[in-house]
């Protein structure tokens, strides 16, 4: 094949998958940004806290939700080390979304879903933990939403970002990468 065919094709994939993350940044007002689940120390503080969270309330089907769960890395790594655990992700941009289905779909676990969906609109009611990275312009409104649909006792883990709307951590740690981070710990009252 001609190399000039190869580099045109591989730029113009490029310049899609840029619209697209693109478009729905400009759709949800959320831009796609990992969460950091290539840093260990995240993601072991991250099933800790969800595991002790599981172990003190003896729920029987525990079941935790990501909004916005990008390309679904750290939930992925939630799923395999909580197998028990029903996992779901929730997202909107085709791309990220994509690749998280891909991956689940080749190496598993069986326990872990992706909805490509709004999260706005979906009911977490049924969940016993949520996740959250999400950006601090909207986290009034997740916090909102938080409080209209979950049960008392839901643990929510924000991560980057606090909670607004009246939501108090219970735990505030942080987590040293390269930077600090900060993980903010709820429980709905």
């Amino acid at each position: 094949m001609n190399f000039d065919i190869i580099f045109f094709t591989a730029l113009i994939s490029f310049f899609i998958v840029v619209a697209s993350y693109d478009y729905f940044e400009f759709k949800t007002g959320v831009p796609t940004f990992p969460t950091m689940p290539a840093v260990p120390a995240v993601r072991r503080r991250m099933i800790e806290i969800l595991k002790n969270d599981m172990e003190t309330r003896k729920i029987k089907s525990h079941s935790i939700i990501d909004l916005g769960s990008g390309s679904g890395q750290l939930l992925w790594h939630i799923a395999k080390a909580m197998p028990k655990v029903r996992v779901v992700g929730v997202e909107l941009s085709y791309i990220p979304w994509l690749r998280s289905v891909m991956r689940q779909r080749l190496f598993g676990p069986a326990n872990l879903r992706y909805e490509r969906l709004d999260f706005w609109p979906y009911d977490v009611s049924g969940f016993d933990a949520v996740i959250t990275y999400l950006p601090g312009k909207i986290m009034e409104r997740v916090g909102e939403k938080l409080n209209k649909e979950l049960k008392p006792g839901t643990m929510v883990i924000a991560n980057g970002f606090p909670l607004q709307a009246g939501w108090q951590p219970y735990e505030t740690m942080t987590v040293r990468v390269p930077f600090k981070m900060k993980m903010f710990v709820y429980a709905k009252s």
